[in-house]
């Protein structure tokens, strides 16, 4: 993916404070336009990750993974195709839970041979 543009966002938000009385502040993001092409075909991308600084130079190269049945389904991160690694942990977990479970039942089942 390229960076084309550089999108300039601005709000006001509501500071409030335990110590003090609400204030209001200013806030401005800049989110990066990427341009993509898969198969010949070129697509647009507006990312919805920003940054307080302007830090996206125009013509930027920046990896991207996009879905091979969608190619506008895309994104610049693996962490939102792969749920931040929590599948692989969850897995991780359970297969320790299940060898926990299979050496129990060794340890109880050579205690009643025993007996």
């Amino acid at each position: 993916m390229r960076v084309i543009k550089v999108e300039k966002n601005e709000w006001e938000e509501t500071n409030s404070n335990e110590q003090g009385p609400e204030s209001r502040i200013s806030v401005t993001s800049y989110t990066p336009v990427y341009e993509y092409t898969v198969n010949g075909q070129q697509y647009e991308y507006h990312t919805r990750l920003g940054t307080s600084t302007d830090q996206y130079p125009i013509g930027k190269e920046c990896p991207g993974y996009y879905n091979p049945k969608n190619p506008a389904d895309v994104t610049e991160t693996l962490k939102e195709i792969t749920g931040g690694g929590s599948h692989f942990l969850s897995l991780l977990f359970f297969g320790i839970g299940v060898l926990a479970i299979l050496f129990a039942l060794i340890r109880v089942w050579a205690v009643i041979t025993l007996i």
